[in-house]
C-alpha cells in the first residue's frame, strides 16, 4: 500500500509596514505586515505489514489496509504466529524489507530495493531477481539455485548464516551477478559453490568479497 502525504510548510514573517508595501494586508492590531513563504512539499513514507501466515506476495488480503505495498512503502513481516514463506511473482518495487521469516522469489519475480533492507531467509529460483540501490542483509539462509542478483547495491550473507549458491534437486542452475555485489561475511563453513553462465566471467559485472567457501 504507498500512501503519500503531502505536507505544506509555510513559515510567517513579520516585518514592519513601511519596509514591505506589496507584501499583504497591514494588521490592524501591531501595524506590520504578514507574508507567507511557501516551501517544498514532503513524501512521508507509510509501513505496510504483513497479515496471517504463509502466501503470495500479491495476495493484499495478507496486507494491512488490504493494498500491495509501492514503492514508497517500508514493508515488514514480522511478529507472525509460526515459521511462513512468502513468495513472490511478478515485478515488486519497494523502499525497504524487514523480513523475519522465508521470502520465495521465483517465476521471473523481482523485487527492487530503494533502502537498506533486512531478511531472514531468501530463495532464488527459476528467474528470481533481487535488484536495486538498497544493500540486502541475510540473517539465516540464502538459497541461490537459480536467478539474478542486479544493480549497485550488496546482498551480504551475515555472519553465521548459511549460504548455498549452486544447483537444485532437477540439476538447474544458472545465477548471474549482474552489476550487484555478494559479500559473503558468512563461516568458511557456509556451503558456497555456483556455477556462473552468460559471459563466462565468474563476477559477471559484479563483485564477490568474504572468505566463505566460494567456488566459481
Amino acid at each position: 500500500m504507498s500512501l503519500k502525504f503531502r505536507r505544506r510548510s509555510c513559515k510567517l514573517h513579520h516585518r514592519p509596514a513601511d519596509s514591505l508595501r506589496r507584501s499583504g494586508p497591514r494588521s490592524a492590531h501591531t501595524g506590520r505586515r504578514l507574508w507567507l513563504e511557501r516551501l517544498e512539499d514532503r513524501t512521508l513514507l507509510s509501513t505496510v505489514s504483513w497479515i496471517g501466515g504463509s502466501g503470495s506476495w500479491t495476495d493484499a488480503a495478507h496486507w494491512s489496509g488490504g493494498v500491495l505495498p509501492g514503492p514508497t512503502d517500508d514493508v515488514e513481516i514480522i511478529n507472525v504466529a509460526s515459521d511462513i514463506t512468502v513468495t513472490l511473482y511478478g515485478p515488486q518495487t519497494i523502499n525497504s524489507l524487514t523480513c523475519q521469516e522465508t521470502l520465495w522469489i521465483s517465476s521471473a519475480g523481482s523485487l527492487d530495493l530503494a533502502a537498506n533492507s533486512e531478511v531472514a531467509s531468501l530463495t532464488l529460483y527459476n528467474g528470481g531477481t533481487v535488484s536495486g540501490t538498497g544493500d540486502l542483509t541475510v540473517t539465516k539462509k540464502l538459497d541461490w539455485v537459480q536467478g539474478t542478483m542486479r544493480g549497485p547495491g550488496t546482498t551480504v550473507v551475515a555472519p553465521n548464516a548459511e549460504a548455498f549458491i549452486g544447483t537444485n534437486q532437477m540439476g538447474f542452475q544458472s545465477q548471474v551477478l549482474d552489476g550487484r555485489t555478494l559479500d559473503l561475511l558468512g563461516s568458511p563453513e557456509s556451503t558456497a559453490t555456483a556455477t556462473w553462465h552468460g559471459a563466462g566471467d565468474p563476477q559477471y559485472g559484479g563483485e564477490v568479497q568474504g572468505s566463505a567457501a566460494f567456488k566459481v
